[in-house]
């Protein structure tokens, strides 16, 4: 699926963080219903794989928010949740990762939301510097994101900076739309459905239309060589704002870097 958000540049930081906020609290009753069905015994391999892409979402898109702990809290949950999906079901493990994440949303809702200086953002920061390049080169990134906290934020932030950006939601809209229109630069996460990030990188690094466009691997996984490819930067989750705004800058407003 693609997406574009007209309203986009209009939206703050502390809007974003405000609706992120919205959703890990209604993440809080997943959360202790999996809890429950841990402690009866009826938790399913359904139940455990919603667990799986819950956390990796949260591990991701927590310190991207200045929330730190919950990607620590959600890390842990994915691992202990990864094991027992591959047959090493630790039931105690699992459940102290579920309460610490549930703990670490409550700690939120008590204490309000962390100072905004925690996500190092270039919002409210000079960057006019950058309009006259803007103005003589235009440059377009398709973002490869399901986790809608993450490609919000990264939408928001580009747009802001006058980029034309598209979001794909899954991997196979994400090769259709690159081949019918080449961009500049491309953001892509790993865990996508229909066809993962690692299927989407092999597909775009085959063809010579697509191999050399730059490419930013962005994701909570350690780095594989499965990524190692010229164009290619490996950046891990949870991100800073500032640092992947300026490595976006690097590229995109680069022309001898893409020939899109």
């Amino acid at each position: 699926m693609i997406g574009r958000y007209a309203s986009a540049s209009s939206w703050s930081f502390d809007t974003l963080r405000k609706r992120y906020v919205s959703r890990l609290q209604s993440t809080r009753p997943l959360l202790a219903s999996w809890i429950a069905a841990l402690d009866d015994g009826s938790l399913t391999t359904e139940a455990q794989l919603s667990i799986k892409a819950c956390a990796h979402h949260l591990a991701g898109s927590g310190g991207t928010y200045g929330f730190h702990h919950i990607s620590a809290a959600a890390f842990a949950t994915e691992n202990a949740v990864g094991r027992a999906l591959v047959g090493s079901m630790d039931a105690e493990a699992l459940r102290l990762a579920l309460l610490a994440l549930t703990s670490a949303i409550d700690d939120i809702e008590d204490n309000n939301l962390v100072p905004r200086s925690k996500n190092g953002g270039l919002w409210g920061t000079n960057i006019s510097f950058l309009w006259a390049r803007r103005k003589r080169f235009k440059g377009r990134i398709v973002i490869i994101e399901d986790d809608p906290d993450v490609a919000d934020l990264l939408y928001a932030e580009l747009t802001r900076r006058a980029y034309d950006v598209e979001i794909a939601r899954d991997g196979v809209a994400a090769v259709a739309s690159i081949w019918n229109d080449r961009p500049h630069l491309i953001i892509l996460d790993r865990g996508l459905p229909m066809m993962s990030g690692t299927s989407v990188f092999m597909e775009l690094k085959h063809y010579r239309t697509t191999r050399d466009i730059p490419l930013i691997v962005l994701s909570s996984l350690p780095e594989s060589p499965a990524f190692s490819a010229p164009s290619t930067i490996y950046h891990r989750k949870p991100f800073d704002t500032a640092q992947l705004m300026a490595m976006c800058d690097d590229i995109a407003l680069t022309p001898e870097l893409n020939t899109g």
